[in-house]
């Protein structure tokens, strides 16, 4: 995943030939123990890809889940740039929270 425009094609495309998501989730665990938390990037990408694609991504709980986990580590930008916020967050207090972030 990239931020680039044209990503979200891109992993549709991967989705629909198939992805192994167990690995995926792996690497994204992996690639989120240092000091940058990747998770809450990719649990924005995955949202807007979601959003625009009407496929809907199976590791999706696992990654909101790290997210809450590590909620007060959320960067100050955290899902500023996702439509529908209450179809991804759920959690009344978690999206109460984070649109008070955002004022």
């Amino acid at each position: 995943m990239t931020p680039r425009p044209a990503d979200i094609l891109d992993c549709e495309l991967l989705m629909r030939r198939g992805l192994d998501w167990k690995a995926a989730f792996g690497e994204i665990e992996e690639q989120s123990k240092g000091e940058h938390k990747w998770f809450f990037w990719t649990f924005e990408k995955v949202c807007n890809i979601e959003n625009k694609t009407n496929l809907l991504v199976p590791i999706k709980e696992e990654l909101l889940n790290l997210v809450k986990q590590h909620w007060d580590k959320r960067p100050s930008d955290f899902m500023g740039a996702v439509e529908n916020k209450k179809d991804h967050i759920k959690d009344k207090k978690l999206l109460k929270q984070l649109m008070k972030q955002r004022n």
